[in-house]
């Protein structure tokens, strides 16, 4: 009897525990079945919201007005000549130039004249388009971005901080409709790749495949925009690939039975994305090129593209610091150490030009590397300085640093360690991944103030924004999603730690290869003190210069006694008519080789160069030479058989300073040298083309000794 009424009591137990199972299953059915309907509603309700935002605060402003950075391009356009400029070389001469032939980023005048070309293949060939049409497009092509990062398939959480991103630098100035995109393409594009970097993580399908090709191909048009952007999406597309490496060898240092059965699954991912982005942002530019040669009806290899240029940033950048190459942050010196690297070069719109800047800067950066790095450390002293506080109008510098985005740079090394420690709690594979690469793609972002110039914040900006953002919304997800598992966090603490090994390793790969180019160096250096200097400077030519200048100034002395003991007809060790501030700027020698001039000067200390200054980075004194010139010559006397180029303000340090400029016909036969150094007071447009109004520190008559 019991025993039945136990069954019975069980069996009513059983029903009632079923039929509880049943009603929560019924309701996490309408629970699932109701939460694609909200998540998209979520979606659209944020859409909308920055849409009219864009439109109303952003957009409004600039409609119908014109847009001058493409009034060139729109000239031309309608003169019958797509991708080609019509510029105004003086009042009312108009002269038309192909786009490729002017170093400069011409994304948003591309997208006028494919409007253009579309309206002409519809409306018929009187079709005319305003310059005005550029902020519509703007609008269109920001209002597609944002569509397609908080599209469905872009995880919610992803999507939303993307938006939130692109709303939070428009509100606060560092996107806009303003200025080309010289100023915001950087902050554009970290947005995008960071996006991109999250959603490829996870599980692919073919509409998220889909929409992370949309937002390469933006990422990769974006180095149409401003050049500098195109280092971010190789960045987050490498890094994607390196975190696809480390996951594969962690999943490869675990037995088969205990190896988490996520892993590999995520290493393809990774790969996948990373030659994904890689790949279309490499594709950009000869896609660019190939519409080129169907315009220009030229051979696709003879067809240049059009690039503000990377070869002249990446070689002055190395002249923020004191520097033994005589860098200073000027155009005037990158052409014409590229001249005397590769006398062919006679243009500056030569593309030679740039490839040979870009491969000086790799031979030094490689030679000594620690140039490079006391360039990156002062320029982030600078940045952070100019992003840590409110700046601007107050600090000179052309892009505003509003106190809501120094809150957001504040905020950048809490967000990246409360993450980091949550993801390792209870995170995975896949959300470590995220912030390594969210990590990597904000530094490539960054690297134009960190490397190029520090007053290029846009991409710090940008990257201080997006990181705060999406990283906040991971850990977010994290500690109030579903993430119970029993071996919740194994697998990203197991990731975290290959992570660490690789930047170990590459800490100590580069502090090694560091320590032993400073050793080569430092016996070159060591010959180059006890060598002939005669001999040496035929043999080296300008490179004589790179050693010297980094010499002691007693070893600079006796250099420069042996100089001046020559008898050797082509040493100018004759010195009259000296002028000026003697103590400041005094010439000692000079050598004449078949192709090159090379100074020797004392430059002293308390060089005061204009204030405000007048132009980027520290470089307010220029150097002449001329061949049987008067006195009173200036480099504005370009009629003249003269070189000249420009001094960087920080060496004016107490020591003798090498200088080398390209010599000439009448040059190889003057009988002497007219040497002048000036202060650039002030810029006159009158002066044409230097615009430099020069005032005398001092100048003197170097003559030779000829027999």
């Amino acid at each position: 009897m019991d025993a039945q009424r136990l069954a019975a009591v069980r069996g009513s137990s059983s029903e009632g525990v079923v039929s509880e199972v049943a009603i929560q299953s019924a309701s996490l059915t309408k629970i699932d079945r109701l939460k694609p309907a909200f998540e998209y509603s979520i979606r659209v309700v944020v859409l909308a919201v920055f849409g009219w935002y864009l439109y109303t605060a952003s957009y409004g402003p600039y409609r119908g007005a014109p847009f001058d950075e493409v009034e060139a391009s729109v000239r031309a356009l309608n003169a019958g000549h797509p991708f080609q400029l019509s510029v105004e070389v003086s009042p009312g001469v108009l002269q038309t130039q192909k786009i490729s032939e002017v170093y400069g980023d011409y994304g948003i005048d591309l997208l006028v004249i494919g409007a253009g070309l579309a309206g002409r293949a519809w409306y018929g060939p009187s079709f005319r388009v305003q310059s005005s049409l550029a902020s519509d497009l703007m609008l269109v092509f920001f209002l597609a971005t944002a569509a397609a990062m908080i599209s469905p398939p872009i995880p919610l959480s992803v999507g939303v901080a993307g938006v939130f991103s692109f709303w939070a630098l428009f509100k606060w100035g560092a996107l806009g409709f303003y200025g080309g995109a010289r100023y915001w393409g950087v902050s554009y594009v970290v947005v995008v790749c960071t996006v991109f970097a999250a959603t490829a993580v996870k599980t692919w399908t073919w509409p998220r495949a889909l929409v992370l090709t949309v937002l390469a191909l933006l990422a990769g048009y974006a180095q149409l925009l401003r050049q500098e952007a195109g280092t971010t999406p190789y960045v987050a597309g490498l890094a994607l690939i390196a975190s696809a490496g480390l996951v594969a060898i962690a999943a490869w240092r675990r037995d088969g039975s205990d190896r988490p059965a996520d892993l590999l699954p995520l290493a393809r991912r990774a790969a996948a994305g990373g030659l994904l982005v890689t790949a279309l942002n490499a594709a950009m530019l000869p896609i660019q090129r190939y519409c080129f040669s169907r315009a220009f009806g030229t051979p696709y290899g003879d067809t240049q593209v059009a690039v503000h240029g990377s070869g002249s940033p990446l070689y002055l950048s190395l002249g923020y610091v004191s520097n033994p190459y005589n860098i200073g942050w000027r155009d005037p010196i990158a052409e014409l150490h590229a001249r005397l690297i590769k006398p062919t070069i006679v243009r500056n719109a030569d593309p030679d030009l740039q490839a040979t800047l870009v491969r000086e800067f790799r031979r030094i950066v490689f030679e000594r590397p620690w140039v490079f790095v006391r360039n990156v450390g002062a320029k982030a002293v600078r940045v952070h300085q100019l992003v840590g506080t409110v700046s601007g109008a107050n600090t000179g510098t052309a892009i505003y640093q509003p106190i809501e985005l120094v809150r957001f740079y504040w905020a950048v090394p809490f967000v990246l360690l409360a993450s980091l420690l949550i993801i390792w709690r209870i995170g995975t594979a896949t959300d470590a991944v995220t912030w390594f690469t969210s990590l990597a793609t904000g530094l490539s972002a960054s690297a134009g103030a960190l490397v190029i110039f520090p007053e290029y914040i846009g991409g710090v900006q940008g990257a201080t924004v997006v990181l705060v953002c999406v990283l906040s919304s991971l850990a977010a997800s994290l500690v109030f999603g579903r993430r119970g598992q029993a071996k919740s966090g194994e697998t990203a603490r197991l990731l975290i730690v290959e992570y660490r090994r690789a930047i170990g390793l590459a800490l100590i790969a580069g502090t090694l290869f560091v320590a032993v180019q400073a050793v080569r160096y430092r016996s070159f250096r060591a010959q180059t003190a006890a060598a002939d200097p005669l001999e040496t400077i035929r043999q080296r030519g300008f490179r004589y210069a790179h050693v010297f200048n980094d010499l002691t100034v007693a070893q600079q002395r006796r250099l420069v006694t042996l100089l001046q003991a020559s008898r050797d007809p082509q040493v100018a060790r004759i010195i009259e008519e000296r002028r000026g501030n003697l103590d400041l700027f005094s010439p000692q020698v000079l050598v004449r080789t078949p192709t090159e001039l090379h100074l020797i000067a004392w430059l002293g200390t308390g060089f005061v160069p204009p204030t405000p200054r007048l132009f980027q980075g520290s470089t307010h004194a220029s150097l002449l030479i001329c061949g049987d010139c008067p006195p009173e010559t200036t480099v504005n006397d370009l009629q003249r058989p003269l070189r000249w180029t420009m001094i960087n303000d920080l060496e004016w340090q107490g020591r003798y300073r090498m200088f080398t400029v390209q010599s000439s016909r009448t040059l190889q036969q003057a009988k002497f040298m007219l040497v002048a150094a000036d202060r650039v007071r002030a810029l006159d447009p009158n002066l044409q083309p230097l615009w430099l109004v020069p005032e005398s520190i001092a100048r003197a008559r170097l003559s030779f000794a000829l027999q």
